[in-house]
Protein backbone atom coordinates (compact mmCIF):
# COMPACT_ATOMS: atom_id res chain seq x y z
CA UNK A 1 0.00 0.00 0.00
CA UNK A 2 3.27 2.50 0.63
CA UNK A 3 4.36 4.42 -2.51
CA UNK A 4 7.45 5.06 -3.04
CA UNK A 5 9.03 8.70 -5.17
CA UNK A 6 12.23 10.25 -4.56
CA UNK A 7 13.08 8.06 -1.38
CA UNK A 8 9.67 9.00 -0.05
CA UNK A 9 7.49 5.98 1.35
CA UNK A 10 4.38 6.89 2.23
CA UNK A 11 0.95 5.29 2.75
CA UNK A 12 -2.00 4.36 5.29
CA UNK A 13 0.14 1.83 7.23
CA UNK A 14 -0.01 2.44 10.82
CA UNK A 15 -3.47 2.34 12.43
CA UNK A 16 -5.07 3.88 8.87
CA UNK A 17 -3.14 7.56 9.84
CA UNK A 18 -1.44 8.50 7.20
CA UNK A 19 2.35 7.01 7.38
CA UNK A 20 6.04 9.47 6.32
CA UNK A 21 7.78 7.02 8.29
CA UNK A 22 10.94 7.08 6.20
CA UNK A 23 10.52 10.50 4.44
CA UNK A 24 13.93 11.74 3.27
CA UNK A 25 14.64 14.81 0.32
CA UNK A 26 17.09 11.93 -1.23
CA UNK A 27 16.67 8.39 -2.26
CA UNK A 28 18.39 7.33 0.64
CA UNK A 29 16.79 7.24 4.00
CA UNK A 30 16.12 10.08 6.07
CA UNK A 31 17.86 12.46 3.71
CA UNK A 32 20.98 10.79 4.04
CA UNK A 33 23.73 12.52 1.59
CA UNK A 34 25.06 9.00 -0.05
CA UNK A 35 24.48 5.43 0.65
CA UNK A 36 25.51 4.14 4.28
CA UNK A 37 27.00 1.32 4.97
CA UNK A 38 25.70 -0.56 8.46
CA UNK A 39 29.21 -0.41 9.94
CA UNK A 40 28.80 3.56 9.44
CA UNK A 41 25.56 3.55 12.22
CA UNK A 42 26.92 1.23 14.48
CA UNK A 43 28.02 3.78 16.70
CA UNK A 44 25.10 5.82 16.92
CA UNK A 45 22.66 2.32 17.16
CA UNK A 46 25.20 1.31 20.16
CA UNK A 47 24.14 4.37 22.09
CA UNK A 48 20.66 3.83 21.96
CA UNK A 49 20.39 0.26 21.67
CA UNK A 50 23.19 -2.11 23.55
CA UNK A 51 25.08 -4.61 21.58
CA UNK A 52 26.81 -7.86 23.48
CA UNK A 53 28.23 -10.10 21.30
CA UNK A 54 27.16 -9.47 17.72
CA UNK A 55 23.08 -9.72 19.03
CA UNK A 56 20.67 -6.82 20.16
CA UNK A 57 18.23 -7.28 22.75
CA UNK A 58 17.82 -10.13 25.04
CA UNK A 59 17.48 -13.77 24.69
CA UNK A 60 13.98 -15.47 24.37
CA UNK A 61 13.67 -19.04 24.85
CA UNK A 62 13.38 -19.32 20.93
CA UNK A 63 16.07 -18.05 18.02
CA UNK A 64 14.82 -14.39 18.21
CA UNK A 65 16.22 -11.69 20.69
CA UNK A 66 13.99 -9.64 22.40
CA UNK A 67 13.93 -5.36 23.10
CA UNK A 68 11.31 -4.18 25.61
CA UNK A 69 9.69 -1.06 25.93
CA UNK A 70 6.78 0.36 26.74
CA UNK A 71 5.83 1.65 22.84
CA UNK A 72 7.01 -1.25 21.22
CA UNK A 73 6.08 -0.28 17.19
CA UNK A 74 8.03 3.47 18.20
CA UNK A 75 10.84 1.35 19.49
CA UNK A 76 11.23 -0.88 16.51
CA UNK A 77 11.05 2.32 14.06
CA UNK A 78 13.36 3.92 15.88
CA UNK A 79 15.63 1.24 15.94
CA UNK A 80 15.11 0.50 11.82
CA UNK A 81 15.62 4.63 10.97
CA UNK A 82 18.81 4.38 13.11
CA UNK A 83 20.60 1.22 12.06
CA UNK A 84 19.48 1.63 8.07
CA UNK A 85 20.33 5.42 8.04
CA UNK A 86 21.28 6.07 4.87
CA UNK A 87 19.66 2.88 3.22
CA UNK A 88 17.76 2.46 -0.10
CA UNK A 89 14.39 1.79 1.44
CA UNK A 90 11.48 0.05 0.01
CA UNK A 91 8.03 -1.48 0.80
CA UNK A 92 7.46 -4.72 0.64
CA UNK A 93 3.74 -4.51 1.22
CA UNK A 94 1.36 -3.12 4.41
CA UNK A 95 3.72 -2.61 7.30
CA UNK A 96 6.64 -4.20 6.22
CA UNK A 97 9.87 -2.55 4.33
CA UNK A 98 13.51 -3.45 3.36
CA UNK A 99 16.65 -0.91 3.70
CA UNK A 100 19.27 -2.17 1.39
CA UNK A 101 22.84 -0.82 2.67
CA UNK A 102 25.66 -0.39 1.22
CA UNK A 103 27.79 -3.75 1.48
CA UNK A 104 24.84 -5.60 0.94
CA UNK A 105 23.60 -5.95 4.51
CA UNK A 106 19.41 -6.26 4.48
CA UNK A 107 17.46 -4.70 7.58
CA UNK A 108 13.60 -5.49 7.30
CA UNK A 109 11.07 -4.06 9.56
CA UNK A 110 7.72 -5.65 10.13
CA UNK A 111 5.16 -3.69 12.20
CA UNK A 112 3.56 -7.02 12.62
CA UNK A 113 5.28 -9.68 12.63
CA UNK A 114 3.44 -13.35 12.03
CA UNK A 115 4.62 -14.70 14.93
CA UNK A 116 3.14 -13.26 17.45
CA UNK A 117 2.15 -9.91 16.14
CA UNK A 118 4.57 -7.74 17.93
CA UNK A 119 6.99 -5.72 16.03
CA UNK A 120 10.16 -7.00 14.81
CA UNK A 121 13.65 -6.03 12.87
CA UNK A 122 15.40 -8.68 10.65
CA UNK A 123 19.28 -8.63 9.97
CA UNK A 124 20.69 -10.66 7.37
CA UNK A 125 24.41 -9.20 7.69
CA UNK A 126 26.51 -9.76 4.84
CA UNK A 127 29.55 -6.91 5.38
CA UNK A 128 29.34 -6.30 8.86
CA UNK A 129 31.14 -8.63 11.18
CA UNK A 130 30.00 -6.88 14.44
CA UNK A 131 26.57 -7.44 13.88
CA UNK A 132 25.39 -11.08 13.22
CA UNK A 133 22.21 -12.38 11.63
CA UNK A 134 19.17 -11.97 13.69
CA UNK A 135 15.50 -11.27 14.41
CA UNK A 136 14.39 -9.09 16.84
CA UNK A 137 11.26 -8.77 18.23
CA UNK A 138 9.81 -5.45 20.40
CA UNK A 139 7.82 -6.56 23.27
CA UNK A 140 5.62 -4.50 25.62
CA UNK A 141 7.73 -4.48 28.96
CA UNK A 142 6.09 -5.82 31.94
CA UNK A 143 4.92 -3.87 34.89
Amino acid sequence: MGQQSSGRIEGREMGGQPSNLFAGSTLYLDGADHHHSLSENLESTKRLFALRDGFFGTKSKKRVRHIRAANPEQKAIAFFKTLAYGGVVDSLGPGKYRARMAGGDIIVLRIHSHSDGSPAVDLTIISCSSIKNQKIHFIKEEN
